[in-house]
């Protein structure tokens, strides 16, 4: 998120905005307003979620606050700040709660169950071991550290590199949605430059209009 990925063959300013996932951009509207932003401004709405009430800013705080407890936004931050906590907590070594976004080698359905889980229990949950093993994203799991409460996420499911290389090959539809962007950009470029240059064209064209007349004066 550290910079603006523009994803639109015109690469007007207005239009240089950040989606982790430009494919859900196809089939819009071309002349609709784009609501996505970039990095610096994402950040900002994301912190903008816990700035309006008094949000809790601890694991532990979470724990003892009414329901609703805080929002999913503020959770995640809590959850990412106190990342080796919840790793000792809920996940078996050597896994821990940076895995759910950078270990391509465990499937994503297993990783986002794994993330649901964790948001379900810091969110919706009373704490218990009732509230573990019905936890709808799957039945916790009792491991070190637990003292005998099944608090480990469900098991993720382990993939060799081909797997996981696999896992996200882009459709033949994809494909071709890309090439077709790219040529219309080629395009777009083309047209662009041609643009510039007959504007220059323009511009000397004048300064030599002025120069003659001044030298025959």
């Amino acid at each position: 998120m550290l910079t603006p990925v523009p994803v639109f063959p015109e690469m007007r300013a207005q239009l240089r905005t950040y989606h982790s996932i430009p494919s859900l951009q196809a089939r819009q509207d071309p002349n609709a307003y784009k609501q996505l932003q970039d990095a610096p401004r994402l950040k900002s709405i994301l912190k903008g979620a816990s700035e309006d009430s008094d949000q809790p800013n601890t694991i532990e705080k979470i724990r003892l606050s009414p329901l609703p407890r805080t929002n999913p936004v503020n959770l995640i931050f809590v959850l990412q700040q106190y990342a080796p906590k919840i790793s000792e907590l809920h996940f078996y070594p050597p896994r821990d709660f940076f895995d759910l976004v950078m270990r391509s080698t465990l499937s994503s359905r297993s990783r986002a169950r794994a993330f649901l889980w964790l948001i379900w229990w810091y969110l919706e949950s009373d704490f218990s071991e009732d509230a573990a093993l019905h936890n709808p994203f799957g039945p916790g799991q009792v491991g070190e550290g637990t003292e005998g409460l099944p608090l480990k996420v469900p098991p993720f499911e382990h993939l060799t590199e081909e797997q996981a290389t696999a896992e996200n090959l882009d459709t033949e539809e994809e494909i071709a949605y890309g090439e077709m962007k790219r040529r219309e950009r080629k395009r777009k470029q083309s047209s662009a430059h041609w643009l510039r240059f007959h504007k220059l064209m323009d511009v000397v064209q004048v300064y030599s209009r002025r120069t003659r007349q001044l030298l025959h004066r």
